[in-house]
């Protein structure tokens, strides 16, 4: 089926995948690059005011506005349509939940029209209407595919005028999370295929091409033909926002995403290198069972909270000699030539930043088989309601830049003005050297498209007119039976593509026409000819290019010249390639090559210049063939030998090792006695990589875990003793399995003599278990150690404090009360601290002393002491001592000290309990509590009781009528405020903010860093927050409910999380360590953890210095 195809170079989301900036604008930008200010600094400034926002730009910019908010008002995505107009999808502005836009569909899509191409525009057409909120727009000739989560629709214009009149889907992710991060897209690629991000964490599955399962929650980015049924899984991360993506010339692959890190020191989002079977960041759950090759994948460049929305990426002439447009030609009409052939295009990336009212650019070095970057800044506005989500570029080589204005605050709280003010806008970047006059441009342009010219389009210096007259070729309509070498125009594409008097811009855009005509017209099994010239010259360009077609086509013919280039000491970008094309094309006869491969790879003197993208490469090539259907028991075969071969080297031992343990071990290689003796022999292995694979699948495998242990056990003290380094690595990766608990209870804690080795396992093992169940084997062992009153009993007692220790461990617990003392408060602390929760028969002189010093001590042992009241059955006499004390404690000890009288068995008396709920419902603290969590602390009081709290809950927490008249009201009761006095109300115990965020290197990394907030906040932004922090959560900080079987409701943000537990930080300074064979129940919470009622505690002076405080934060 032939479809059809735009004349002009198509946009997806945020960039069409090809252009070429004017060849005086790439030298002024390496001039630029060279002197300007790292990316966050300030460009070197050319001021200008539109509309009442004020831009700063690098010097030699400049901007104008192209479009009045009467033709567009909120635009999200943009794309060339094939008459050079933009198409536009434009919000709504509503303020609804997606689900509920998924059903009133109130977004549309719009055409810009600039009837006298002057450059500006002048016409709007609605395109299609009724639609969900629309992440990115494609057009296909007269037909469009926009993603509204969850489908990627394609809308129809069967009568050519510009209205879509139907609509099918073209790919249903079948998700649609609160956030609607699950589509982001559709992109073409260079060689015509159909790019898209999924993101967000619903699980999704539909047919994907290779041995992986289907089936995932992580973020992906995919790609398939427009009619194909099965699609092309290419990259994995843990990132909650894949965004956008650009290819260079020679089709390497982009990507800009929001949280590649867990939030904090600087680092959140960035912009990545998206080589085929990468796993990137952030690390959490969803990434479970997707196969690595090594550490997560590090990100090119890193924009900290800048939200990125758009990618770019255009291509320098790296003989610098290519003139721009209007002096292209010579005086005889041709295009001076270039006789460089072995180097590699220069790209530079453009970035789109939402959260920092940025454009940045990125100009890529090669590194090795990636790249690495120098930053800056294009355009920085001084207004936060100027949010850039779109990088375009027009064929004079301009930027297109589009703003989507205030309106969105979906998981945002950077973006939204009540007022709706900020309408968002349309705007031209240029270089001063870029001619400005468009007109002449466009109408040369468009004469060569009517005249039918493509030769020369396919010669331009600009990589979208190129693109353009490829475009036009293959639609201009000829016979696509002709065998390639005996059709004229086919011919001169390849003489093009092959000529090395040609700038490597016309070859590229030669190839990739060329693959285009074969991806739409003759889809072949073989690599056509031009694919197997390209792969002929190592030192060309052009073989990447070839490389990246070999591996979506997955050519088998061509396996013999990409070994070769697999294992060669030349361009390491060649030899990624190389080994991704095999992988994928899956033939075991391939595995002694990539060996080869990976023998000269990880030939590096050192870890630190390891290549990394490299070495993925060949490893994930390994794995592909190995896990693959037909090949997979040759592949285990031919890994196995290696590994059990004693001649091969380490690193190969490795590399075959960490293939087969990604790929599952099965039965055959876990009973296989040469296989575990092999294994059993590299646990101490002096190649760092094969000892601590080694250990993992040792401790993974409990077949090959009891053959360790057996081994073990035949060893004496000294043997021990020097082993015992191997042996923490490896028990610290299998502390749960029973033969590991039964092996510590005997050889260590058992132990006649205590000696070093043996306590600095115990306590590496002990911190495995933090916020988790101690052992109960372990109770005997350790009562005698704790007993002894060494300093090894105290080291041991503050690890404990983190473990919780079971009721029914008696012997521990009576070694506990041992060391009780009115004479030792710190030590007796410390002793309760590691007793059961409801510790009991303490003597009431020690609890008075302990709450008393809690109450007024500010000192590092204030946690201790708190740690002991929460383990403590409070005697009556300590109960009101603690009760006394609840109006003046700062809100973390009243949190602690109230949810301890709460759940006391004193409080369980109805007169008691209503006593409490009175006393809390006049300290204004008691509202930095969430009402769930004073629901669960009241639960186990009488009927009567609980209604009492109903009722002072209801008046506590009574939302106010209007939040936002609210926040109008306290902007302008507020005085004015001191940004020093707010540092020191944001550090103090009164507001807590540090216990919580971080600014600079200074605070904790529970809620979002706050180290440049002022970028992207205004006051009225932190009021909201302050007084109402559960309005908007911010993305990746709203927190989790877990329903455990014994109907405990816990409620926190997941800090960790794997197959068998997961952990939540339920406040400041307590983590709770779930078994999710207890979990009933689990949900996402719409309550912040950041407490609300924090105005109360403060007056409104030292809240307008906080606000200053943060304000200034940039």
């Amino acid at each position: 089926m032939k479809i059809r195809q735009p004349l002009l170079p198509t946009k997806s989301r945020l960039r069409a995948p090809h252009r070429l900036l004017p060849h005086s604008l790439t030298a002024l930008a390496m001039v630029l690059l060279a002197s300007s200010p790292g990316l966050g600094q300030q460009p070197v400034p050319t001021g200008k005011s539109i509309d009442g926002f004020t831009f700063q730009l690098a010097d030699g910019w400049e901007l104008e506005k192209i479009a009045t908010s009467e033709l567009v008002k909120w635009p999200i995505a943009a794309t060339w349509d094939p008459s050079g107009n933009l198409v536009i999808a434009e919000s709504a502005g509503v303020k609804q939940s997606v689900q509920e836009q998924l059903q009133s569909l109130p977004h549309r899509l719009v055409r810009l029209i600039d009837e006298d191409r002057d450059g500006s525009y002048d016409k709007r057409q609605v395109v299609a209407e009724q639609l969900a909120f629309p992440e990115g727009v494609l057009c296909l000739g007269n037909d469009i595919l926009v993603s509204a989560p969850p489908q990627i629709w394609r809308l129809i214009d069967s009568d050519g005028d510009g209205v879509c009149e139907r609509r099918e889907v073209w790919h249903d992710g079948k998700t649609l999370t609160g956030c609607a991060n699950d589509l982001h897209g559709p992109f073409v690629g260079p060689e015509g295929w159909i790019y898209w991000c999924k993101a967000a964490f619903a699980e999704q599955s539909f047919p994907i091409a290779g041995p992986f399962p289907a089936k995932s929650t992580a973020s992906h980015l995919y790609r398939r033909q427009v009619d194909a049924p099965k699609s092309d899984r290419l990259m994995t991360g843990g990132m909650d926002n894949l965004v956008d993506i650009a290819f260079d010339d020679l089709g390497d692959k982009f990507f800009v995403s929001t949280f590649l890190h867990h939030p904090g020191n600087g680092l959140r989002d960035g912009i990545g290198h998206a080589v085929y079977g990468a796993v990137f960041g952030k690390d959490h759950a969803v990434l479970r069972g997707h196969p690595r090759t090594g550490p997560l994948m590090k990100p090119l460049v890193e924009l900290g909270p800048a939200a990125p929305a758009g990618l770019l990426a255009v291509t320098d002439d790296w003989s610098n000699e290519l003139p721009p447009y209007a002096k292209a030609r010579t005086a005889t009409g041709t295009t001076p030539r270039n006789t460089s052939l072995a180097t590699s295009p220069q790209t530079t990336l453009i970035a789109a930043q939402f959260n920092l009212q940025r454009i940045s650019m990125h100009r890529l070095t090669r590194e090795g088989a990636s790249y690495q970057s120098k930053d800056s800044d294009l355009l920085v506005c001084d207004q936060l309601d100027f949010h850039p989500v779109d990088v375009l570029q027009d064929v004079d080589g301009s930027l297109i830049v589009v703003d989507t204005g205030g309106w969105y605050d979906l998981c945002c709280p950077s973006s939204g003005t009540e007022e709706r003010v900020a309408a968002g806008g349309i705007y031209r970047l240029r270089h001063v050297r870029t001619p400005r006059d468009y007109h002449s441009r466009w109408t040369q342009v468009q004469q060569r498209v009517q005249d039918g010219r493509w030769r020369e389009l396919l010669r331009d210096p600009q990589r979208r007119v190129r693109e353009l007259g490829t475009e036009h070729w293959l639609n201009a309509g000829f016979d696509a039976t002709v065998h390639s070498s005996d059709h004229a125009e086919l011919q001169w594409l390849h003489d093009l593509m092959n000529d090395s008097n040609e700038p490597m811009a016309h070859r590229a855009s030669a190839f990739w026409a060329l693959a285009k005509w074969i991806e739409r017209f003759q889809k072949t099994e073989q690599a056509p000819g031009f694919v197997v010239r390209a792969l002929a010259e190592e030192s060309d360009p052009l073989c990447e290019s070839a490389l990246h077609l070999a591996s979506t086509y997955r050519w088998p013919d061509v396996a013999p010249r990409l070994r070769e280039l697999a294992r060669s000491l030349g361009n390491p970008m060649v030899r990624r390639l190389a080994a991704e094309a095999l992988g994928r094309i899956g033939d075991a006869d391939s595995l002694p090559s990539l060996l080869e491969a990976w023998s000269v790879a990880d030939s590096a003197p050192s870890d630190s210049t390891v290549d990394r993208m490299l070495e993925h490469a060949i490893l994930f090539a390994m794995l592909e063939i190995a896990q693959g259907d037909e090949q997979k028991t040759k592949g285990v075969a031919v890994l196995r030998s290696i590994w059990i071969d004693p001649t091969s080297s380490p690193s190969l031992k490795f590399a075959a090792l960490h293939v087969l343990r990604e790929r599952g071990l099965d039965e055959g290689l876990t009973n296989d006695s040469a296989f575990s003796e092999r294994l059993i022999a590299s646990v101490d292995s002096p190649h760092q990589r094969l000892a601590q694979t080694a250990q993992e699948v040792l401790a993974s495998n409990r077949d090959l875990m009891a053959v360790f242990i057996e081994r073990l056990n035949s060893m004496s003290d000294s043997q021990l003793e020097a082993s015992s380094p191997t042996i923490h690595r490896v028990f610290s990766k299998a502390y749960t399995q029973p033969m590991v608990l039964a092996w510590v209870q005997q050889r260590v804690l058992q132990a006649d003599r205590l000696a070093p080795w043996r306590i600095d396992l115990f306590e590496n093992l002990l911190e495995q278990y933090r916020n988790q169940s101690l052992p109960a084997e372990w109770a005997d062992g350790l009562a005698q150690w704790v007993q002894t009153g060494s300093q090894t009993a105290s080291r041991l007692l503050t690890l404990l404090q983190t473990v919780k220790v079971p009721a029914g461990s008696r012997s521990l617990i009576d070694a506990l009360h041992a060391r009780l003392s009115e004479k030792d408060l710190p030590g007796s602390a410390l002793a309760i601290g590691a007793m059961p929760e409801g510790a009991a028969n303490i003597p009431d002189s020690i609890q008075q002393a302990i709450v008393t010093d809690a109450i007024q001590l500010e000192n590092a042992d204030k946690k201790l002491l708190w740690n002991a009241i929460s383990k403590l059955e409070l005697s009556d006499t300590s109960w009101k001592l603690l009760a006394r004390s609840l109006p003046s404690l700062p809100p973390t000890a009243f949190s602690k000290g109230l949810e301890k009288l709460a759940t006391s068995r004193l409080a369980q008396s109805p007169e008691v309990g209503k006593e409490l709920l009175r006393a809390i419902e006049t300290i204004p603290t008691t509202k930095t509590l969430a009402r769930e969590t004073l629901e669960k602390w009241f639960a186990g009081h009488p009927a009567p009781t609980r209604e009492t709290l109903r009722d002072s809950l209801d008046r506590l927490f009574a939302p106010p009528q209007e939040v936002q008249s609210s926040i109008d009201a306290a902007m302008t009761s507020l005085p004015k405020g001191d940004a020093h006095r707010g540092q020191d109300i944001y550090r103090s115990s009164k507001a807590a903010c540090s216990a919580c965020h971080r600014i600079g290197y200074v605070g904790g990394n529970i809620g979002p860093e706050l180290t440049r907030i002022g970028r992207s906040r205004t006051q009225r932004d932190f009021i909201e927050s302050i007084l109402f922090p559960s309005h908007r959560i911010a993305q990746g900080f709203a927190s989790t409910n877990i329903l455990t079987t014994d109907e405990e409701v816990i409620s926190g943000l997941v800090a960790y999380e794997d197959d068998q537990r997961v952990e939540l930080i339920v406040s400041a300074d307590k983590r709770v360590s779930i078994d999710k064979s207890t979990i009933e129940k689990r949900s996402t919470s719409t309550v912040s953890l950041m407490p609300a009622g924090i105005d109360k505690l403060l007056s409104p002076q030292e809240l307008a210095d906080l606000l200053a405080f943060l304000e200034q934060a940039r």
